[in-house]
């Protein structure tokens, strides 16, 4: 083991010539809502500390506003040693202590970053997935496992490999926080559950060529439905047909579909659910669970958005239904 890990500090000593300077890392923007989301997934104790004083950690984070050339991922080692002795001390209210926690996600961020990001909206993902704690136990170890899990993304800027960055990034650098605190004796609290999340789901942006295929074919379906509505009026002045029953053979036809559109998404609601608790049980999820769980959640998202619309707006549900315009 030892001379897997001699190999490995030579394999990262090399690696660091390939990481990204500072000013091409996680997005600015980027990495402040990385901050917020790490605490988010901290347990209750450690998560109210952090709170409490997240300017300071926001300013650590800031570190790599003043670095001027690329990132050593081991320094993360010695600011982590370094927090747990000044915690020790008693010393969890200096400004410094809690700017440290900042600088530590910092350095723990770029060894995961892929490299020069674009903007916020872009690179933002949608679902961020707690995968449970880890205690660290060989800083050296877990920084260069790390420096392995997230090799595929060095070097890609694409929404999946951010995304996929992203996640890492953050569950790593929650594990070396929780660590530190309970390695200072000062008690984290109790952990969240595998499989919680963060939200930046965003509402979906149509390009003018889906805008103008929606269009047409909204035109084509009024077309259908005028010419089906002209059809039934000839028959009411014929005396073939009653108003009402036009009228009433409409509205049961839609309330039908409705109905049936939403015991279908019901059904795909429940076996996705199924499976994100089975995932869930399991505990720590490596990373293809954690790859699945992103899209289940996804799904389970888009799902219960449409159940929401039938059920507040049945009209409009269906004409989106109609024209595949979710």
């Amino acid at each position: 083991m030892a001379g897997k890990f001699q190999m490995g500090t030579i394999l990262a000593l090399v690696f660091l010539l390939m990481l990204p300077a500072a000013s091409e890392a996680f997005n600015r923007d980027l990495s402040t809502v990385m901050i917020d989301d790490a605490i988010s997934f901290c347990p209750d104790n450690l998560r109210e500390y952090l709170v409490a004083r997240k300017a300071l950690v926001l300013k650590g984070m800031k570190h790599g506003d003043y670095a001027s050339g690329p990132i050593d991922p081991m320094s993360a080692e010695r600011v982590y040693n370094l927090l747990i002795e000044r915690l020790k001390q008693g010393k969890a209210d200096d400004p410094n202590v809690i700017i440290g926690f900042g600088t530590l996600a910092f350095f723990l961020s770029e060894t995961v970053s892929p490299g020069a990001c674009r903007t916020l909206d872009a690179l933002l993902p949608e679902w961020v997935l707690y995968d449970g704690t880890d205690p660290i136990n060989n800083v050296e170890e877990t920084i260069l496992s790390t420096l392995e899990l997230s090799k595929p993304f060095h070097g890609q800027c694409d929404e999946e490999s951010i995304g996929d960055a992203y996640n890492v990034a953050v569950n790593v650098i929650v594990d070396f926080w929780v660590s530190a605190y309970n390695k200072a004796g000062l008690g984290a609290g109790t952990l969240l559950p595998v499989g919680s999340q963060v939200d930046h789901s965003r509402q979906a942006i149509y390009t003018p060529q889906e805008l103008e295929a929606m269009r047409i074919a909204k035109e084509a379906r009024e077309a259908a439905q005028a010419a089906y509505d002209e059809e039934m009026k000839e028959m009411v002045r014929n005396g073939v047909i009653t108003v009402e029953v036009v009228q009433w053979q409409k509205e049961q036809k839609e309330k039908k579909k409705i109905d049936q559109y939403i015991e279908k998404y019901r059904l795909q609601l429940k076996q996705l659910e199924e499976e994100a608790d089975e995932l869930r049980s399991g505990g720590t999820m490596d990373r293809d669970e954690v790859k699945r769980m992103r899209a289940l959640n996804d799904e389970m998202g888009e799902i219960k958005s449409r159940i929401s619309e039938f059920e507040d707006d049945p009209n409009m549900a269906l004409e989106k239904e109609r024209n595949d315009n979710w």
